[in-house]
């Protein structure tokens, strides 16, 4: 089987989106040393590019660590005005260096 690679100048960020997401787990009943919920809940960020080209990213809220959902949007949403400045393609723009980690764990993933 022979597979075709499209390449994609990187173009400018022309939208960005942040919607809530509740996804139901395929086991309601399963559980962790913390506790349990029948459903997922976190941020899903969309980022258009001026062609159409949508990436997508999501991230869980992570309550007992004191990132529920009200915390992650707003440390996505303050991250936009990078997101639209930086180069499409330069995740590090966004989420900074590995080693000077200036946004948690669950918001970097987003990115």
């Amino acid at each position: 089987m022979t597979m075709s690679v499209q390449t994609h100048e990187a173009a400018p960020i022309a939208d960005v989106r942040v919607r809530h997401v509740v996804m139901p787990k395929e086991d309601p009943t399963w559980r962790f040393a913390l506790g349990a919920r029948a459903d997922s809940v976190g941020v899903l960020l969309e980022l258009e590019d001026a062609d159409g080209v949508v990436g997508l990213g999501y991230a869980s809220e992570v309550p007992h660590l004191g990132y529920d959902i009200d915390v992650m949007e707003a440390v996505v949403r303050s991250r936009l005005a990078v997101a639209l400045e930086a180069p499409a393609l330069d995740r590090r723009a966004l989420v900074g260096s590995p080693w000077q980690q200036s946004l948690p764990a669950p918001v970097r993933s987003l990115f």
